[in-house]
């Protein structure tokens, strides 16, 4: 039962969510987005499928801590409130970010650099970890029983946001600066600019009303002692079959939105600047069609949306790994992103509304939290790593077709213990 009796404007948690999370998330994949310069600046090797591979395993390596950031950040929301969680998520983020920024190179800093580099990631990872858990919970709670997916729905929008700042912001550089000068230093640029806006999103989220705090400690039964011994004890079923629908999600998102720019151009051969710009027509997919998705789940329900979504790429990956490598273009590029990145979000929105849905409120962040990060941290931090392995090890472009289909297969168990909860008022 909903106990939260306070007044609330849903335009108002809807634009302030999406805003401060869309901030946090540019913040998070810029580092996907500038690999190529990252790897140069700070893992420089003889071979620069070496170079990336480190690269992207310091990227896998910030997801890896995200369930520490979960049962932390995830704890400390479901005890002391959404708001405060969300405002110390996004402080962390704006630090490690101007910290990747601001750090010198290999070459003038030696081993140190990527150690602090590796450091700054494990920041954003923990981060994150935490974010995902409070910021969706407090959409989800804000809704109304048929129209929570469309509240859910903007979570996975505010990421699409996020993408399409970070892939344009790469764009316009590419276009404006002159290639030695966005190697040296132009590439930090973005990274500097989590200096202007961690104070916007910290004002942004310090304005929306707490959906958790005040009436739960009006009710001391309301609040969980250990959320987390609750989660994996209680909710073990939910907790499992949340991570199994979770890999199935993150692994496509993973390869979709940040490895097929960087493949586009390290594997095809292609321009930089068109192969980013079709990294923002993903996310601009993702930005448009999250709350669509959402609201069309709100009708037929997230179960059928999700295995749908799972099943057609699981049929489509191959054949588009395949046509890419037949016929390196970039109307090539932009086709298939097109149809990947439509299909992924179709099952993406209701995923992410219906894992807060199997929660009830008194441990609800911190089960989404854990169950996201964990499934984010194993298999989807490290697509990026074992996609390019598995092209080094088989000496077959088309390999991350296979790890795709794999991680959605998979996914497809976790309804045997989830259930429709698309109707249902939240616990």
């Amino acid at each position: 039962m909903d106990i939260v009796k306070e007044k609330r404007s849903p335009v108002k948690a809807i634009v302030a969510t999406t805003l401060g999370n869309g901030l946090e998330f540019f913040d998070l994949v810029l580092y996907a987005f500038f690999a190529t310069y990252i790897a140069k600046a700070y893992f420089p090797a003889s071979d620069p499928l070496v170079s990336m591979t480190m690269t992207f395993l310091i990227f896998g390596m910030g997801y890896l801590v995200r369930p520490i950031g979960a049962l932390v950040i995830g704890h400390y929301a479901d005890k002391k409130g959404r708001k405060p969680a969300m405002a110390l998520t996004f402080s962390l983020m704006g630090l490690s970010t101007m910290t990747i920024g601001i750090t010198p190179s290999y070459e003038s800093l030696g081993i140190a650099a990527p150690m602090i580099i590796t450091l700054a990631r494990l920041i954003q990872g923990f981060s994150a970890g935490g974010e995902l858990g409070a910021s969706t919970t407090l959409l989800v709670e804000y809704a109304k029983p048929h129209n929570r997916g469309f509240y859910g729905g903007w979570q996975i929008a505010s990421q699409g946001a996020g993408n399409v700042f970070a892939a344009m912001t790469l764009v316009v550089l590419v276009n404006t600066m002159p290639t030695t000068s966005l190697e040296h230093w132009g590439w930090r640029i973005p990274f500097l600019f989590g200096v202007i806006i961690t104070p916007i999103g910290l004002y942004i989220r310090l304005k929306l009303e707490e959906t958790a705090t005040h009436t739960l400690q009006e009710n001391s039964n309301s609040i969980s002692k250990v959320p987390l011994f609750e989660v994996v004890t209680t909710y073990y079923k939910e907790t499992l079959a949340g991570i199994l629908l979770t890999v199935g999600g993150t692994i496509p998102h993973m390869i979709i939105m940040f490895y097929l720019p960087n493949y586009a151009i390290g594997i095809l051969k292609l321009d930089t600047s068109y192969s980013m710009l079709i990294g923002a027509i993903a996310g601009l997919i993702t930005l448009v069609g999250g709350p669509l998705a959402g609201m069309w789940s709100d009708k037929i329900g997230r179960i059928r949306l999700i295995g749908g979504a799972r099943i057609a790429i699981i049929v489509l990956i191959y054949p588009a790994f395949y046509l890419l490598n037949a016929f390196p273009t970039v109307p090539m590029l932009f086709a298939v992103i097109l149809v990947l990145s439509t299909v992924n979000i179709i099952g993406a929105s209701p995923s992410i509304t219906i894992l807060p849905e199997i929660f009830p409120r008194r441990v609800r962040t911190t089960g989404l939290s854990l169950v996201y990060s964990v499934a984010v941290g194993i298999f989807g931090g490290f697509s990026l790593s074992i996609a390019t392995y598995l092209i080094q090890i088989t000496g077959n472009a088309t390999a991350p077709a296979w790890y795709v289909a794999i991680g959605c297969a998979v996914s497809l168990f976790a309804f045997r213990y989830i259930k429709e909860t698309s109707k249902g008022p939240l616990n």
